[in-house]
């Protein structure tokens, strides 16, 4: 009997494929409200990235009764599934994301976009991005595929320098790492180490630049949500989340000391279709005065970690103690 219903929905979705048909994906929090720009892997792989409305369709011949299909959206705790025949045969499937457990959620369901983010920025109050001349140090930890680095780095960024011209909109525009492995690292993870070092700070600033006094960085209008409160109500949390651009989507959660008026941590979820990867930033933060003339102060890195898991390999990157000192230094 088991075979039959197997054969059946095989048969339901050949001839949905033939029609041209889509699989509907519908992502929600426990309040039913949409979950906007929410990630969804098939197979571990990123494919799809939810609408202002939670939803996405994708086409039937990616799936399969087998296949295990993921929610992921910042701020809430991921979901993942097999699809199963019951949902082959309606054509689609709904994900009801439960909020993380250090997060009491607000029940403000009918607060717009921009109201959200009208108390985003009042609580958090005016920064920038690390997008000043200064130099970077750090210890850090690494492994990639079960080989394993430790050491301490040190990088420049430079934004006025003429050789890095094109990665001066970037707003990260370092040059090459010199890094010092310890003894028994392994040395032929070097280059990777380099490239992760490169994204995880190249990522942080872009998500930085987004949220911050440089809002117009992205070309898109974000969706901000007010996720809700700590326990002792002394850290807010905010979910800033921005649709699907050329391949790459990116979610921002965004915590907010009240006290002291202030980003106090990052996190980015990131979907990288042209590498087939989800990324994964988290980073504390402080504010940092780029020179004594600055009248706004950036956000930077204290400890960050920058990690993905594929179907192949595992990545993981650790910075410790970092330390951010500016410079008047040009080039």
């Amino acid at each position: 009997m088991k075979r039959i219903a197997t054969l059946l929905t095989l048969v339901l979705a050949t001839v949905l494929n033939a029609f041209g048909q889509d699989f509907n994906i519908r992502v929600v929090n426990e309040m039913r409200m949409p979950i906007s720009y929410a990630i969804i892997t098939i197979e571990g792989a990123p494919r799809a990235v939810t609408d202002i409305d939670g939803v996405v369709d994708i086409d039937f011949r990616r799936i399969r009764p087998e296949y295990k299909l993921a929610a992921h959206a910042i701020g809430y705790q991921t979901l993942e599934r097999e699809v199963g025949n019951e949902a082959m045969q309606s054509g689609s499937i709904e994900y009801i994301l439960k909020i993380d457990d250090k997060i009491i959620a607000d029940t403000d369901v009918d607060r717009t976009s921009d109201q959200a983010r009208a108390i985003f920025e009042s609580a958090a109050g005016e920064y920038s991005a690390m997008d000043f001349n200064c130099t970077l140090a750090s210890a850090f930890e690494f492994e990639y595929m079960r080989h394993k680095a430790l050491g301490e780095l040190t990088v420049e960024n430079l934004v006025d320098s003429k050789e890095l011209a094109y990665f001066r909109e970037k707003g990260w525009c370092h040059l090459p790492v010199d890094i010092k492995m310890s003894e028994g690292s392994s040395q032929s993870v070097i280059h990777k180490l380099d490239e992760s070092i490169h994204y995880a700070l190249s990522e942080l600033n872009f998500a930085i630049a987004a949220i911050g006094h440089n809002r117009h960085f992205y070309k898109y209008k974000p969706d901000y949500l007010f996720l809700g409160r700590s326990i002792d109500g002394t850290l807010e949390y905010y979910r800033i989340s921005f649709p699907m651009l050329a391949t790459k989507a990116t979610q921002i959660l965004a915590t907010v000391n009240t006290e002291l008026q202030q980003v106090t941590s990052i996190d980015v979820l990131i979907s990288d279709r042209n590498a087939s990867i989800v990324k994964r930033i988290r980073s504390d933060v402080k504010a940092v005065k780029p020179s004594k003339k600055s009248k706004i102060t950036a956000l930077c890195p204290t400890r960050l970690t920058y990690s993905y898991t594929t179907r192949y390999a595992d990545l993981l990157l650790q910075l410790d103690s970092i330390v951010i000192t500016p410079s008047e230094q040009k080039r």
